[in-house]
């Protein structure tokens, strides 16, 4: 056994530096070999922790009688098939230590804000920030069986902790949706491909980026929001506030005092 595992691992040596040396461009090889390692680790990272995930999303809803969990194919979610690659394919829901942690990064007061989920799905995002003070709750869906899903969820749900009953699903494209009037979270769970995301962050710049009242967009993808970088590119009035390998958050000028204020 230890024989053919050393003859495996010297053929395949041979091989990389074979490939290596063949290469007319090295440093542009060694990158590709290097990123492709990269996205490898991310993704078995990634689908370990959704292993994990998915048990506590099914206890939620075997809690409050909801269907959050359950991956659904953007097909059988009634979207056209050429059209579900900008919604990534598949809806799946955010894992609710990170949509909290994602919160609590703005570090500020939710009290009068609303909150917009960008690509809602089921609405399991919808209900866990209901259990936050604020002022309205809205979900932005364009697959008609996601949508009617999310609408039950918030008829059914109830918690001890939920602080806001203004919960509302909305059927429609968010790339052409007019986001609501006020102090603003808008938050993105990876929810479309590159070209769409950068679509949508134009939309998002043109409404909120002038507004007088603070305005927040959160953008987070669980392996890596490198994956999406292209589609925050033509970004141009919000101001990135907070970045790191699964989060950004973009803010308006008003977003960037609110969060300067000091605590009382």
């Amino acid at each position: 056994m230890t024989a053919h595992r050393t003859e495996t691992t010297g053929a395949r040596l041979r091989r990389v530096l074979g490939s290596f040396f063949q290469a007319d461009d090295k440093l542009r090889w060694i990158s590709t070999k290097v990123e492709n390692r990269r996205r490898h680790y991310l993704w078995v990272k990634f689908e370990k922790r959704l292993k994990h995930e998915q048990l506590i999303n099914e206890a939620f809803d075997r809690r409050h009688g909801t269907d959050t969990a359950q991956e659904v194919s953007l097909i059988d979610a009634g979207v056209p098939a050429d059209q579900s690659g900008r919604g990534n394919v598949v809806y799946r829901p955010d894992w609710e230590s990170e949509f909290h942690a994602s919160l609590a990064a703005l570090d500020i007061s939710f009290d009068g804000f609303a909150f917009v989920d960008i690509g809602s799905g089921k609405g399991k995002l919808l209900l866990l920030a209901s259990d936050y003070p604020f002022a309205r709750v809205v979900g932005i869906e364009y697959a008609p069986r996601l949508h009617a899903i999310a609408q039950e969820n918030i008829a059914r749900y109830r918690s001890s902790r939920q602080r806001c009953h203004a919960l509302e699903a909305v059927l429609g494209d968010a790339l052409t949706y007019r986001l609501p009037d006020g102090p603003l979270v808008g938050y993105i769970f990876n929810a479309m491909d590159a070209t769409s995301t950068k679509a949508l962050m134009e939309h998002v710049d043109d409404e909120l980026g002038s507004r007088a009242e603070p305005a927040f967009v959160v953008y987070r993808n669980a392996r890596h929001v490198r994956e999406n970088a292209d589609g925050f590119a033509s970004v141009r009035k919000l101001r990135r506030l907070k970045s790191d390998a699964n989060l950004l958050v973009f803010g308006n000028a008003a977003a960037q005092q609110r969060q300067r204020r000091p605590r009382s």
